[in-house]
């Protein structure tokens, strides 16, 4: 893998001196670089190709600085390991290390998986033009990178040059109808040789003697050329008896394997692994089934206990009617009392109105004023009131000011002195900075209580299994050994459990091995090695007692023990196979029996280190004062927690330590201040407190001498002024008076007093409002008593058609509504579950078909094996279905061996193979085949030597002419026949080669193209949300190309596409492509530049994660100026992506 840390241009175009750092790797590799148009996006790409394949000779970013000074550099993590490397534009160590040192370029090209620039540029740097020509080739399947991604990255891409090589080196040997291929000068000239020797003249004497001489020639050769051929027959037919001699055994082997199984049909009824997910679908089928008619016998159950009301229903739509009138009756019923005594209020109050105007026998209807009259009296008393309170107020206003004038001459007489005790502390106070040390007293306080809350925090975090600690326990161990303890213990514990792993599976192979054995014993009659001698010396006691007795009886008695062990002996032999199986499963059982001692002992030594292990921790728990046990992860946490309180503990002391110098201080200023205030208290903040209040104090009674000496003189000059403004007003109230008197008399013709009304016009406004008040009163009332009477009505007649108690009428419309409410309740209810009834019903239905299909297809299957006792469950049909795909297997192994034999052997069937091969032995026809190999030698060079002497005859007669010409043309002849068979091989050569590597290709990538085409389908509709959910390949002429399967339906060509789609397939293309190039050890960094322009916000959004994916896997580096593209990836990607701003972009939105 290799992944770019750091990119620095040191020197390179209009950026040199950029450096750009990607850090460390993350669990999501996604950067973005963001900046300005022509802030170097572009070039940093650019830059990186350089670093990895160099500087081209015609540079076009040697603009400002000369090609011979360029130079690039970057920090590379390559597999696991840092590496700075610098590229310099020299033709030798062009590639440099931090120090200077010369790299080989396989440095990179050794990790770059043989891609070239270009294939980089067009499948790993893209811009707006390589995605889209790079993206053309890989639709059409053109080029190396189209095949390359077209045959899913399967590394033939480089085949595509070998191909069209070979395929122009075959047209330029042969082509049909051309005229300029090699094989058509040859036949040009041929022809032409042809015409000059036909053309000349041969002498008859010479071309008798010379035809004679080719005619013996000829014989010569045709009898050494028969003699070879029969020769040749002989060493075939040998070497064909000895290859088709083990295919004979072979065959014997398979078809006594094929026995036992051959009464399975020829085709494969049904695929073993097939009925795997059958059997799956038959077992989820049975659990729905069981699990639904449960609960449709509880939802039965449920049904029937429902109550329905379903007459009740009806009440809705009255119930709605009334509501209105509910409405309206119950405002009646709690407003009209109300109102009723509103109105009696109102006409009291007019009453009592007409009282406050001394006019009570008067009709009130009478007291009410016109709006106009009561305009007019307003304003005369308006300014009437005016007036006089403007005469109350200044007199007022001037008694006011005496009194002010008397209380400020008190209040400077009644300020205190000033007090010495005061000053005192004011001195002291200043003296030592109290403000200042108030702060710092109070943070030392704080970090001594947060220091101590801590320390008891660890102590009480000690706690285990009830018991506590009051002082703090020694720490009899680290936490890091503690942790190495418990770490110890956990791989002990593994390994305990791996060797009781080892442990059952040796015993589980032991046993096998064992059961192989006697199951070989009893089936095959194998006798043991035990057996075997004892029969041995059976026969050598009858042979013993024989040579004692030298008699009859005796012979007979060896001769059978003799037979018996000569049978026992033959029969071993004919078993030598399953004899050496045997030994082998005992040999096999004993090695077992041998590792399972061995696991056994190392077992107990791991349980012995276990037990250590338990013994140190309870020794380090009995050291710290722990009373109940404590398993070792639980220890090495509790030791972290010791650790953590002695280090809160030691922090306490340090921190009393450091504010030692802050709290005597206080002590000490505490102890002044309450010396001068004559206080015992010494707690710094209380003295401190009590000693601002005292210098407040202090401060207070200097600034109140002063204010009220100021105030005195104030209120001296103000008390003048008042006497003045109060003679004015007073003429001003006379002449008011006086309008207001001749005023009353004009309105009311003397039936009200003037002396009452200025006082007041608030009786007469209020009996305008009253009277307006008392004619609303009074429409209410009767409205309300008509709805009362209307609702009351109602209801007594709902109550006696639904048998309801004559309550009041709210209530009954409650009941009603409740009635209402239940039964609708009680429906909604039923129709939920008369629904969820019917869904589970049907659920039922289709997994009991379901269950009666698979049985149905599992016996039809089972039929179509033809057994005497059918499978009669999915289980024993796929046991049937493996036994029938051997047996198929096996079929198609003994017909092609028997085709091999018959073919090698020219039999015309197996039985007469047998009788060829009947008295044959590999040996015997080893060497024979290499006595005719010596003889066919021999006949060769023979028959070599005719065809020499009949080419030369030929030759001879062929060249006969008047002055040799002939002979040259029939010579030059002879060379272009044998240039024209060597080009037609040559052609043939290359033409089969080429077919049958296509073909071959061909195959090799539909075998690898579903995963490549997979991933590309994935990515793509995921980019276009699901618009495009297909990708398919069809036959275009000689070359396949892509088609796309809209949401739709339709197929559509990349140039049917719009170029934001077509980018995205093309971008689909790449990500799968590397995701395949990844999975094949090849990981690279994945340049973008800025080809999210034509997406639009939600497949941009998509894009971005297609990124991010590709940045978990390898590196995703995309470069953009569009602001909204980075909102989108932070929007989409959070913390995944990284964001990198150049030429001051802004890095915030």
């Amino acid at each position: 893998m290799m992944r770019l840390r750091q990119l620095k241009l040191d020197v390179f175009g209009h950026f040199s001196g950029h450096q750009y750092d990607f850090g460390n790797r993350s669990e999501c590799d996604f950067h973005i670089l963001y900046g300005p148009n022509e802030a170097g996006k572009t070039t940093t790409m650019e830059g990186y190709l350089r670093l990895l394949y160099g500087f081209p000779l015609r540079e076009r970013y040697a603009f400002q600085h000369q090609r011979k000074n360029l130079q690039v550099s970057g920090l590379l993590e390559i597999d696991g390991e840092v590496r700075q490397i610098t590229r310099l534009p020299s033709s030798n160590g062009a590639l440099v290390d931090a120090h200077g040192n010369p790299l080989p370029e396989a440095t990179f090209s050794g990790h770059l998986g043989g891609m070239s620039e270009r294939d980089y540029r067009a499948l790993l740097c893209l811009d707006d033009h390589t995605i889209e020509q790079g993206g053309e080739e890989i639709a059409s399947s053109k080029g190396d990178i189209g095949h390359l991604l077209f045959s899913a990255a399967a590394g033939v891409a480089d085949l595509s040059q070998v191909l069209d090589a070979a395929r122009s080196k075959a047209d330029e040997l042969y082509k049909k109808r051309s005229s300029k291929t090699q094989m058509a000068a040859l036949k040009k000239e041929l022809g032409d040789l042809k015409k000059e020797i036909d053309a000349l003249d041969v002498p008859a004497a010479a071309y008798k003697k010379l035809k004679q001489d080719r005619d013996t020639a000829t014989a010569s050769e045709q009898e050494a050329r028969t003699a070879r051929q029969v020769i040749a027959a002989r060493l075939a037919q040998a070497t064909a008896q000895a290859e088709a001699l083990p295919m004979l055994a072979q065959l014997d082997r398979l078809t006594t394997d094929f026995a036992p199984i051959a009464h399975y049909p020829n085709d494969l009824p049904v695929e073993p692994e097939a009925l795997l997910e059958r059997m799956s679908a038959h077992d989820r089928a049975s659990a729905t089934a069981e699990r639904l008619g449960q609960e449709i016998t509880a939802l039965e159950a449920r049904l029937e206990e429902l109550k329905r009301s379903p007459e009740d229903l009806s009440l809705a739509d009255v119930l709605e009617a009334l509501d209105m009138k509910r409405t309206r009756f119950r405002g009646a019923e709690a407003d009209l009392e109300r109102r009723q005594t509103s109105l009696s209020h109102v006409l009291q109050d007019m009453k009592g109105l007409a009282a406050d105007l001394a006019a009570s026998t008067l009709p009130l209807e009478q007291l009410v004023l016109s709006d106009g009259q009561l305009g007019q009296l307003e304003a005369a008393l308006d300014q009437l009131s005016k007036a006089q309170a403007l005469t109350t107020e200044r007199k007022a206003a001037l008694s006011e000011q005496a009194l002010r004038l008397t209380e400020a001459q008190a209040a400077l007489d009644a300020v205190p002195l000033f007090n010495p005790q005061q000053s005192a502390v004011q001195n002291i106070i200043e003296r030592a900075e109290v403000e200042t040390l108030g702060p710092t007293y109070a943070r030392a306080t704080e970090a001594i209580r947060q220091a101590e809350f801590a320390a008891n925090t660890a102590m009480d975090a000690l706690t285990h299994l009830g018991q506590s600690f009051d002082t703090l326990p020694a720490l009899p161990i680290t936490s890091t050994d503690a942790e190495h303890l418990a770490e110890r213990h956990a791989d002990l514990m593994r390994q305990h459990d791996e060797l009781e792993a080892t442990r059952e599976g040796l015993e589980t192979d032991r046993r096998q091995r064992l059961q192989e054995a006697e199951a070989l014993r009893k089936s095959s009659g194998l006798m043991g090695d035990e057996a075997a001698q004892s029969l041995l010396n059976a026969r050598n006691s009858a042979w013993d007692a024989h040579r004692a007795a030298l008699s009859g009886e005796s012979a007979d008695g060896f001769w059978s023990t003799q037979q018996t062990l000569d049978q026992a002996s033959a029969k071993r032999l004919q078993q030598a196979r399953d004899l050496a199986r045997l030994r082998e499963a005992e040999a096999a059982a004993d090695a077992l029996a041998i590792r399972l001692e061995a696991a056994q002992r190392t077992d107990e030594k791991c349980q012995g280190k276990l037990r250590e292990v338990g013994v140190q921790i309870a020794g380090h728990c009995d050291h710290a004062g722990l009373t109940a046990p404590m398993g070792p992860r639980a220890f090495a946490g509790w030791i972290a927690k010791l650790e953590a309180a002695h280090s809160a503990s030691h922090h306490l002391r340090r921190v009393r330590e450091q504010h030692a110098d802050i709290l005597t201080k206080a002590k000490m200023i505490a102890a002044d201040l309450g010396a001068a205030m004559k206080i015992a208290e010494n707690d710094f903040e209380t003295v401190i407190t009590k000693a601002r209040a005292v210098a407040t104090e202090a401060t207070r009674i200097k600034a109140a001498h002063e204010k009220a000496a100021q105030a005195a003189m104030i209120a001296k000059q103000t008390h003048q002024q008042a006497k003045l403004r109060l003679s004015d007003a007073e003429e001003a109230a006379h002449g008011s008076q006086e309008r207001w008197n001749a005023l009353i008399a004009e309105i009311a013709g003397g039936a009200l007093s003037a002396e009452t009304l200025m006082h007041s016009l608030k009786p007469l406004r209020d009996l305008r409002v009253h009277d307006s008040k008392r004619k609303d009163l009074s429409r209410q009332i009767d409205a309300m008593t008509a709805d009362k009477s209307a609702f009351l009505d109602a209801m007594q007649k709902l109550a006696q058609q639904y048998d309801l108690p004559e309550t009041s009428p709210l209530e009954i419309f409650a009941g009603l509504q409740q009635r209402l409410a239940q039964a609708e309740k009680t429906e909604e209810n039923f129709a939920a579950m008369t629904q969820t009834l019917a869904h589970a019903r049907e659920g039922l239905d289709t997994a009991q078909k379901t269950l009666v299909r698979l049985n149905e297809e599992t016996q039809r299957e089972a039929r179509l094996f033809n057994l005497q006792e059918p499978p009669n469950d999915l289980a024993s049909l796929r046991q049937a279905a493996l036994a029938c795909q051997q047996a198929i297997a096996l079929r198609r192994a003994i017909t092609d061996l028997e085709a091999g034999i018959l073919k090698r052997l020219g039999c015309a069937d197996i039985a007469a193979a047998r009788r060829d091969l009947a008295s044959a032995t590999l040996p015997e026809l080893e060497a024979q085949a290499g006595t005719l190999q010596q003889d066919l030698n021999a006949a060769e060079e023979r028959w070599q030597a005719a065809l020499s002497a009949r080419t030369l005859a030929q030759n001879a007669l062929s060249c006969v002419s008047a002055d040799g010409d002939v002979a040259a043309l029939t010579a030059r002849r002879a060379v272009i026949e044998l240039e024209i068979e060597d080009c037609a091989r040559r052609y043939l050569k290359l033409h089969i080669g080429h077919k049958l590597a296509e073909e071959a290709l061909r195959r090799y990538r539909d075998t690898h193209r579903s995963g490549m085409l997979q991933a590309t389908e994935t990515a793509f509709a995921a980019l276009t949300d699901g618009a495009y959910s297909q990708l398919r390949t069809q036959v275009d002429g000689g070359t396949e190309v892509l088609l796309a399967i809209d949401a739709s339906g339709r197929a559509k060509r990349t140039e049917d596409m719009s170029k934001g789609t077509r980018f995205q397939l093309y971008l689909a293309l790449r990500a799968a492509a590397y995701e395949q190039l990844a999975a094949q050890g090849t990981c690279l960094p994945f340049f973008c530049d800025d080809i999210f322009e034509t997406f639009d916000e939600a497949r941009t959004r998509a894009a971005c994660r297609l990124m991010q994916r590709i940045g978990k896997t390898g590196q995703a580096i995309y470069l953009t100026h569009h602001r909204h593209v980075l909102d989108i990836a932070q929007q989409a990607c959070g913390d995944a992506v990284r964001i990198h701003y150049i030429q001051g972009a802004p890095d915030t939105a």
